[in-house]
């Protein structure tokens, strides 16, 4: 109901759902017709006009209808509304209730003297809301601050983050917001306001670096606006998640870092080992450091120098000569020797390396291990001639890095069409390179990955005789397919490929058929079929309280409402005494449920005769004829009545479905049997 793409034959229909947030969510819908909104927007529920209220996209002479609404929610929507116009907004300022005002207020449509108007408003959220809108004028800002107490502090913030203040107006409120943040920790959050002053940050900081508060410390520590003394104060913390912080931040001064070097948790070591501003001599001292962590991070720092990285090179941890392989700063003398390296992995990191010289990848094309020929396929600075001949490399990964090459050419694509990997031929669909002739032939390839299907038909633009293949029945129920197309092919003349297109949850007739008759439904027939005989039985007799687990009594009293109901509806398993307590359930499900389990006590079941639910009652009087052994056909008053019951009560399950989240259930879903 929410998702945009949704058709407008798919909202018409969910417009009538008995479950209100599912109308609701097509009421804010931003493709819903006028003509829906029109219908929502007479809803007996209030959250469902409200949505319709905050819809951009509803009409004018509809909002002017709401606006009259007797429900004050409703008309705070449309005071929210960003397409609400002046006139009604004018209207709306006067509204009786505050929050109507308020909405009016920080809407970004309300014209500027409407908000000078506000300015002086009785309700201080009212006035709150013009501090924070942009299109105030300064001359209202500036009487909004003449107040300056601790009654009109949110005012007062909202002044100070709003562009248009005038810089001598912050300048004047910056002691009152010191000292509302020195006493009120609440407020650390208005600091992180976009437009908050970076003069105010600056003063604030050091404040911050001081405070016993956790979150202030740490949100100084991180911040690259913190004074040097400030940083240096941080880095002797007690908390080893600020010095952390601090040994990362590019601007923690010299001393300080050097301090850090000496941190006794590695993890703030290698933290500093990280940091890209951490000079020379001090990365050197952290090379020669015990733990290989330490090491390994100084090894990928980017600006780390070449001898340095030399001396790494020949570090007995291969995580650290790893780094150095990889890192962008090493040089072509180095990665020549890595290249010989005897751990795999260093050598498919100088295989990937950007630096690592033509001649170099040539002598790796040829490694034994594959795993380094990977890497080579991958560069993007591969030679033409290097990728032909990786390209009839034994090693499938090998090929497909080839195919994913920018370098690759289209003629080499075209000889891979024939390669005996399925995943490299798929690998072909996503290559830039790939014209619509090579496209078309691997549309044909049966074993092609769904992913490389959907890709080469959206490029293709969803041609209808590459869809009808038998082996493209998959892709048309998948959420690639535009609803046009699923129209055209929901019409198409083979019946594999029409039955395809009409199991696709976005075809218009799809969820038509499941609200109305799911029984006709191309998916639920698909499901139905696949499940147990004693499934397929229950469905026939329109049983929707089908039950087949193990232990229906335990199931009675589980903690899904699901279950529950299901499991009290079978049989003589279920405890008489359970079933009793239960009669009187809020919920019509659970009685119902009760009402057709032929082991529930007579007592009880002449009790639901005369419940409420009309259902109910009907069915507590057909399983008292069951057990009295007069036919129940009897009591069904005709066709119409008992599939209307049917499809009530698949309703309401599917309502107690969507509260526990479950976003589709198969009829052989273990839960039904």
């Amino acid at each position: 109901a929410e998702n945009p793409n949704t058709p407008s034959a798919f909202l018409r229909l969910l417009a009538k759902d008995k479950d209100y947030w599912i109308r609701s969510r097509g009421a804010e819908n931003s493709n819903a017709p006028e003509a829906l909104l029109e219908q929502l927007a007479k809803d007996k529920d209030w959250f469902v006009r409200w949505t319709v209220a905050k819809n951009p996209n509803a009409p004018e002479a509809l909002l002017r209808l709401l606006s009259e609404n007797e429900d004050r929610r409703v008309r705070q929507g449309i005071a929210s509304n960003s397409n609400t116009p002046e006139n009604l907004l004018m209207l709306l300022s006067e509204d009786k209730d505050s929050w109507v005002r308020r909405y009016v207020a920080g809407n970004s449509n309300t014209p500027e003297a409407l908000l000078t108007l506000l300015s002086e408003d009785e309700d201080r959220g009212v006035r709150e809301g013009v501090a924070g809108n942009q299109n105030t004028p300064i001359e209202s800002l500036i009487t909004l601050a003449e107040d300056c107490n601790d009654t009109n502090l949110d005012v007062l913030w909202n002044i100070f983050s709003n562009p248009r203040a005038p810089n001598e107006l912050v300048q004047k409120l910056l002691p009152v917001f010191l000292a509302d943040l020195e006493r009120n920790k609440d407020r650390d959050h208005c600091i992180e306001r976009p437009n908050v002053p970076v003069e105010f940050q600056q003063q604030l900081l050091p404040i911050f670096a001081k405070d016993k508060s956790k979150k202030r410390r740490l949100y100084a520590a991180e911040n690259i606006k913190t004074p040097s003394s400030s940083l240096a104060l941080l880095a002797r913390d007690k908390l080893k998640l600020i010095r952390n912080a601090v040994a990362k931040n590019p601007n923690t001064p010299e001393a300080s870092l050097i301090l850090l070097s000496e941190d006794n948790d590695s993890e703030v070591r290698q933290s500093l080992a990280t940091n890209f501003n951490a000079p020379e001599n001090l990365l050197m001292l952290l090379s020669k450091d015990k733990d290989s962590g330490v090491r390994q991070s100084v090894a990928a720092n980017s600006n780390a120098p070449e001898n340095l990285l030399m001396l790494l090179s020949e570090d007995k941890d291969s995580w650290v000569r790893e780094s150095v392989a990889n890192n962008s700063n090493t040089p072509e003398a180095l990665l020549t020797l890595l290249s010989g390296d005897k751990e795999r992995y260093v050598r498919r990191n100088v295989a990937g390396n950007q630096n690592t010289t033509e001649a170099l990848l040539t002598l790796l094309s040829e490694d034994e291990d594959s795993f380094v020929r990977r890497g080579v396929a991958d560069n993007s600075n591969c030679s033409l001639s290097i990728l032909q001949a990786l390209s009839i490399d034994e090693d499938t990964y090998v090929r497909n890095n080839v195919v994913s090459n920018p370098k690759t050419t289209k003629a080499m694509l075209e000889s891979f069409v024939k390669d005996k990997r399925p995943t490299v031929r798929s690998s072909i669909a996503f290559n830039p390179k790939c014209s619509d002739e090579l496209l078309i032939q691997l549309c044909h390839d049966k074993n092609l990955s769904i992913d490389a299907k959907i890709s080469a038909i959206e490029k293709l633009n969803f041609p209808e005789d590459i869809l009808a293949l038998p082996h493209f029945n998959s892709i048309l129920q998948t959420k690639a397919m535009p609803e046009k197309v699923l129209i055209r092919l929901g019409q198409h003349e083979d019946n594999e490929v029409r039955s395809a297109a009409l199991s696709n949850p976005l075809h218009p007739s799809w969820i038509k058929s499941l609200i109305e008759a799911p029984k006709t439904n191309a998916l639920f027939i698909k499901w139905a079929n696949e499940s147990q005989q004693s499934a397929q039985s229950a469905l026939e007799s329109d049983n929707v309280f089908f039950f087949e687990g193990k232990d229906a009594n335990k199931a009675a009293g589980s903690k899904s409402e699901l279950v529950r109901i299901l499991a009290m509806s079978y049989g003589a398993s279920v405890e008489p005494t359970r079933l009793a307590k239960s009669q009187k359930h809020n919920d019509w499900l659970v009685r119902m449920s009760i009402a057709s389990n032929i082991g529930t006590p007579i007592n009880a079941l002449n009790k639901l005769t005369q419940d409420s639910h009309a259902l109910v009652a009907k069915q507590a009087e057909m399983t008292i004829a069951k057990l009295s052994g007069k036919s129940d056909i009897e009591l069904l008053v005709d066709e119409e009545v008992r599939q209307s019951s049917f499809y009530e009560l698949s309703q309401d399950i599917a309502v107690a479905l969507k509260r526990k989240h479950h976003q589709t259930v198969a009829i052989a879903d273990p839960v039904w049997g």
